[in-house]
């Protein structure tokens, strides 16, 4: 198994929610449901003929969704929320780019 599936399974195992509990339950039994990679997850889920289903996170959601063969879909609300930030090197000129953007869209 992955280093980051056994990250993420523990965060699932250990969840005070019942169906992330379940989840886990059922994917530590069948491991055959479980991918190594998000583009084999996405491939999975666009050869099953709706018969499997993948999580993944909602920004990776959305860009597959938007890509050719267009065969992929959200089917319900994101879990959970979280924020995202732009990094930039100290003195960037991508922080005056970024910020000025901001301010125009405004």
């Amino acid at each position: 198994m992955p280093d980051w599936l056994m990250r993420a399974g523990c965060v699932v195992q250990t969840s005070k929610i019942l169906v992330y509990n379940k989840m886990w339950e059922f994917m530590s039994v069948n491991p055959d449901v479980l991918v190594a990679t998000t583009g084999q997850g996405v491939q999975r889920v666009r050869n099953s003929k709706g018969k499997y289903a993948f999580l993944l996170e909602s920004t990776m959601n959305d860009f597959y969704n938007q890509r050719k063969p267009c065969n992929t879909m959200k089917v319900s609300d994101n879990l959970d929320s979280k924020g995202y930030g732009v990094a930039t090197p100290l003195g960037s000129e991508l922080r005056c780019m970024f910020l000025w953007r901001r301010i125009l869209h405004l």
